[in-house]
């Protein structure tokens, strides 16, 4: 499901980007249209292409792994995460081999997922907005998945 095939999403979208881009005199909008070059989409239509902060945004991602683990654990993070997400491979010509073994990864999730076990449990109160799982294949080696909105899906390992 996407953020347009829910309702409570598209609202709590729509409310905090229109926050964001409005706060401080708009800076963060400045910000990502700084950056923007026009483009045509897949449709023949014009529009803009906006290139993303890849590392700010591994940067927050990571957090918000070290959280929920500590969260669901009680413990930190055992060592340094490493961030990965297909979509940013995808957009940006990532590697061949990088993006099927990511792929063959959110693969393994969805079946954990679709089995329903305890392993499989996805966690979050509005899944339509943000969903996560988290699996500890061994000791001291975490392993989650964060999906957001349906469509930007991360994967935070132990490295």
């Amino acid at each position: 499901m996407n953020a347009e095939g829910s309702a409570l999403a598209m609202a709590i979208f729509e409310s905090t980007r229109l926050r964001a881009m409005t706060r401080n005199d708009a800076s963060l909008g400045r910000r990502i249209f700084r950056t923007a070059k026009p483009a045509t989409n897949r449709e023949g239509q014009e529009t803009l292409a906006i290139r993303y902060e890849v590392a700010r945004i591994d940067r927050v991602i990571e957090q918000t792994a070290r959280a929920l683990y500590f969260h669901e654990t009680g413990m930190r993070w055992p060592s340094a995460c490493k961030i990965l997400c297909p979509r940013f491979f995808r957009d940006t010509g990532g590697h061949e081999e990088s993006l099927a073994r990511l792929e063959h990864l959110s693969g393994g999730f969805e079946e954990l997922r679709r089995r329903q076990g305890e392993l499989g449990v996805v966690r979050g109160a509005h899944p339509d907005v943000f969903w996560y799982q988290l699996v500890e294949p061994k000791p001291a080696s975490p392993l989650m998945r964060m999906m957001f909105y349906g469509t930007f899906e991360f994967f935070a390992t132990a490295s």
